[in-house]
């Protein structure tokens, strides 16, 4: 038995989680050095990051989601997951330009990382 995904929903929660400016620099802009900084290190999983976004942005996005915009019933971890796909698509060119920098830095033997930055 397959688990229906409700696609307007998913994006609706991508959408209200991405535009939301303290959810961005609290949740979503450690995610990206994170997920670049694994990307540099060639230890970069896509279902993995996709499971660490439904646990740790969808979850609780979806939680202010309600208290923002009441009641909505229960929501399936299939669309959990399809919001969490389309959130890591959302992410995907910051990660990339976060890998690229980084990269740059570690060859010039700086440090590369970019915590704090």
């Amino acid at each position: 038995m397959t688990t229906q995904v409700d696609r307007d929903m998913a994006m609706e929660l991508a959408l209200t989680i991405l535009n939301d400016g303290q959810t961005y620099h609290r949740v979503i802009r450690p995610t990206i050095l994170n997920y670049a900084r694994k990307r540099v290190n060639k230890t970069y999983d896509r279902e993995m990051a996709i499971k660490g976004i439904v646990n740790n942005i969808v979850e609780p996005g979806l939680t202010r989601y309600r208290r923002e915009w009441g009641p909505i019933g229960r929501v399936n971890r299939a669309t959990k997951e399809r919001a969490a796909r389309e959130i890591l698509s959302g992410m995907m060119d910051e990660i990339r330009d976060a890998e690229a920098r980084m990269k740059a830095l570690k060859a010039a033997g700086k440090p590369w990382t970019l915590r704090g930055r």
